[in-house]
């Protein structure tokens, strides 16, 4: 379901929901963006936390910056398996890996032109927390890859429009694996102009 929400004392922003008051990613006012990707399905960490889906709206409500979501991220016991893409209206992007009290972080470095995440951990300290890693994960992550290096230095909406409906292996979208997964529906938010 997709949501503008716009809470009294909070930043607005437009996402789709999960469990009614949760999000899986969204876009909020101030040009932070927060994607979500499963880090190892059917791998649950111990301990107590919020699911994922708190998180996000978490951080759509409060933050301004991948900075400050990083910060406010670091602060949440988190009780789940989950790859969070933050990106701002300032060009600052970050790759979050968690897996429960786990985390990994990687900031997207100057002479980067991309990050990506699919559902599995590809941060070096999060290894040993991908034991479920999938090969539909693996294959779909060397194709945004290689699809946006290809695209690099113009990558723009239509590049990323045709990675997420073409069907793999010439892009991601798969409605149906054998494993249950699938993709039920895709966004493109621009930060730059705040723009989902």
């Amino acid at each position: 379901r997709l949501c503008v929400t716009r809470v009294q004392g909070k930043a607005a922003h437009i996402g789709f929901s999960d469990m009614v008051m949760g999000r899986t990613q969204g876009l909020n006012e101030h040009g932070l963006c927060v994607t979500t990707t499963w880090g190892a399905p059917g791998v649950w960490p111990d301990g107590k936390g919020l699911p994922y889906f708190a998180a996000v709206r978490a951080l759509l409500d409060r933050c301004e910056s991948t900075e400050h979501a990083i910060e406010v991220l670091a602060s949440l016991p988190i009780q789940w398996c989950t790859n969070f893409i933050l990106s701002d209206a300032s060009g600052q992007v970050a790759l979050v890996e968690v897996a429960g009290a786990h985390r990994g972080i990687k900031r997207l470095a100057p002479k980067e032109a991309f990050l990506s995440a699919t559902n599995h951990y590809v941060l070096p300290e999060m290894q040993p927390y991908g034991v479920s890693r999938r090969l539909e994960s693996v294959e779909r992550q060397r194709t945004i890859n290689g699809r946006l290096e290809g695209a690099v230095p113009r990558v723009d909406a239509e590049t990323i429009r045709g990675i997420l409906s073409r069907p793999m292996p010439n892009g991601v979208c798969q409605h149906y694996y054998s494993s249950g997964l699938g993709t039920l529906w895709c966004s493109i938010a621009d930060v730059s102009l705040g723009r989902l």
